[in-house]
């Protein structure tokens, strides 16, 4: 088989890779190309060779289908803009925050990232982890008496400052509430096949689980699990219903996060 056949199925197999919400089952010739990558270590090194040339790094090939992410300043790279327009500096520090929430409870541990167990989490565990965390971090900061002012103080400052939940007169949440942050997250990761909606809560996938894996060390992510017991995510749930009504009013206000439920537009 010529080189110029190798780098064209390469391609190919990139280009499912390209499309996250597809699953290598769902697609005879993806199936075929993942196996190869798996089975063919020459197969394998192109595919490589050409996902750099691209911009782009294969993370893994998991049971899900191959799994890539883009380099610094690949035309592939995400920018916050495909998330959503208009972002203040708070808003963007917010949604750094929801998205490190949501990989702490979900993956308490860094072994847990090496087991293929399905998790599910709930938008309600997530907002009553994150409000436990930020008020420990608070609490020590108190203790401390020393007046921190990085993007990760502010960040959890500006989550305590904010009700837990707030629903549009339309329906949804709005965007002034911890929930509503959340919840935007956690479509996000489904438009990107990172995760599933299953009634009330969510299924994360390999996709994701693999993601998180390349965040291991992560200095923020390090400290929300010590400042919390994230391994309770039983003890999370418990209660949560209640904390996330405590501050529920409607409002008129007209917010990108009325209908939570439908996935980000403009995110492939």
């Amino acid at each position: 088989m010529t080189a110029a056949t190798e780098a064209g199925k390469a391609a190919e197999l990139i280009a499912f890779a390209l499309q996250p919400r597809l699953a290598r089952g769902a697609d005879e010739r993806y199936g075929e190309l993942w196996s190869e990558y798996r089975t063919d270590e020459e197969f394998h090194n192109v595919v490589d060779a050409v996902a750099n040339g691209l911009g782009l790094v294969v993370i893994d090939a998991t049971e899900q289908g191959l799994v890539v992410a883009p380099m610094d300043k690949s035309p592939f790279a995400f920018r916050l803009t495909d998330y959503a327009a208009g972002l203040t500096p708070k808003r963007r520090m917010l949604i750094g925050l929801a998205h490190l929430g949501i990989a702490a409870v979900a993956y308490p541990r860094e072994s847990d990232l090496e087991d293929d167990i399905v998790v599910r989490r709930s938008v309600e565990q997530v907002e009553r982890f994150l409000r436990d965390a930020c008020q420990a971090l608070a609490d020590a900061e108190e203790q401390d008496s020393v007046v921190r002012d990085d993007e990760e103080t502010l960040a959890w400052r500006e989550y305590l400052s904010m009700p837990a939940s707030r629903r549009m007169a339309k329906g949804g949440y709005s965007a002034d509430c911890t929930v509503g942050q959340i919840s935007r997250a956690f479509d996000w990761l489904v438009a990107q096949g990172m995760a599933r909606q299953s009634g009330d809560s969510y299924q994360l996938l390999d996709r994701y689980r693999v993601q998180v894996r390349e965040l291991a060390g992560h200095v923020a992510l390090e400290r929300l699990r010590a400042a919390n017991d994230a391994s309770d995510i039983g003890g999370a749930a418990e209660g949560a219903a209640s904390r996330a009504t405590t501050e529920d009013v409607v409002t008129e206000e007209t917010d990108i996060y009325a209908d939570h439920a439908a996935a980000p537009e403009g995110v492939s």
